[in-house]
């Protein structure tokens, strides 16, 4: 009988338990990462509807209550921003937990499992979207920032 044998059958159904965590830990962290971008997305609609209602009435409210509106934007953004940044890092953080059980279970039973090569991790599985959405809201921000520049006054023409 095979010593090593015992200890491979005891070790296997730890590292698929492990596994299953680490996966489910993974599509969670993906999870929260897209609600971030659409309660990003919802807020910043809100926040446009509003400047533009305000925009169309010229009144006093505008003069002061657009401002507010307009550093709120500029707050959420960057929240967001920080949040969706700590997101990638997190995300990124469970593939390489998946990557490390998967390679040691490919050792094991001699398999090429989804991440476990560690170049075909940077070829295959790059967070371009994330990119895009951390930068979109850092644009967003800065949009934002611009419009409470407008609000007061800074863009008018003073001859």
């Amino acid at each position: 009988m095979n010593p090593n044998s015992t200890n491979t059958d005891k070790i296997i159904p730890v590292l698929l338990e492990q596994y299953r965590c680490a996966i489910d830990l993974y599509k969670h962290e993906d999870l929260v990462n897209w609600n971030k971008i659409s309660n990003l997305l919802y807020v910043n609609t809100g926040l446009c509807a509003a400047f533009g209602w305000l925009m169309s009435i010229k009144n006093n409210a505008f003069r002061y209550v657009a401002p507010l509106l307009a550093l709120s934007g500029v707050i959420v953004c960057f929240v967001f921003f920080i949040s969706l940044l700590n997101g990638k890092t997190y995300i990124d953080l469970r593939k390489r937990n998946v990557s490390t059980i998967e390679s040691h279970i490919g050792k094991i039973v001699e398999l090429e499992l989804l991440f476990s090569d560690e170049t075909s991790i940077r070829k295959r599985v790059k967070m371009r979207t994330m990119n895009v959405i951390i930068w979109l809201s850092l644009f967003l921000m800065i949009c934002w920032l611009l419009y409470f520049c407008y609000t007061l006054g800074l863009f008018q023409n003073h001859r």
